[in-house]
């Protein structure tokens, strides 16, 4: 069934959705009322399940075969909502999330590939511990300088410790290698509602002392073919 394969392949890719989510992503018209009738039926066939974290928040679905962790579900969900948003770029970026990821040492929570610039993609809705905090940010000062560090916060307090992390190990470097990352290498994001559903509007990219929109930040406040 190629509805069923839809399904399989997106649950694959982005790891754990909502049904409104998936319902979007799989492009499926009918009623949400029938769509769910073929969740329930991959179900039973033992290929999805769901799990609810909280008792206000919605039912995440997943493959069977993906190993989920329930300490992370929130953070899991997220990470795919905001790659799924930053897929529909018009430049359309391969998003490719941690869990189809070869490496597992010092990997981003996803990459969008968008051909001629990369971006690693971390969501932090928890302070790292100093230690391991200053050895990602000194493993992504050494990436290639096509390969941009999204870092996205819901606390304020959190985006200013790591921005102060950054700036430390940054003043550390040869103004050469300075110059060569720029001010874009790392972007600081801060979302107080990401609890809501992700808005590239209301997300702030901080950036040299000024703040303004991730929308704005990705050129998506601009016609289509202006970014091509």
């Amino acid at each position: 069934d190629p509805l069923h394969m839809a399904i399989m392949d997106v649950l694959n890719e982005f790891k754990i959705l909502t049904t409104e989510l998936l319902r979007l992503e799989v492009n499926y018209k009918g009623e949400l009322a029938s769509f769910r009738k073929v969740l329930r039926s991959l179900m039973n066939k033992k290929v999805i399940a769901s799990i609810r974290e909280a008792k206000n928040r919605p039912n995440f679905l997943f493959l069977k075969k993906t190993k989920i962790d329930t300490s992370t579900l929130f953070h899991d969900f997220k990470t795919a909502e905001i790659a799924l948003k930053l897929k529909s770029h018009p430049l359309n970026p391969i998003v490719t999330l941690a869990h189809n990821l070869d490496s597992k040492e010092l990997i981003p929570d996803a990459i969008l590939d968008f051909k001629k610039f990369k971006v690693f993609l971390e969501l932090e809705l928890s302070m790292k511990s100093e230690t391991k905090l200053k050895k990602k940010i000194t493993h992504y000062i050494n990436t290639p300088s096509d390969v941009q560090i999204f870092y996205i916060f819901r606390l304020e307090r959190d985006l200013l410790r790591y921005k102060e992390v950054i700036q430390t190990l940054m003043s550390k470097l040869n103004p050469t290698k300075r110059l060569e990352l720029g001010e874009r290498k790392f972007m600081l994001i801060l979302d107080t509602e990401i609890h809501k559903e992700f808005d590239l509007k209301r997300a702030e990219v901080h950036m040299s002392g000024e703040k303004e929109s991730l929308e704005k930040t990705l050129g998506l406040d601009k016609p289509s073919e202006d970014l091509t």
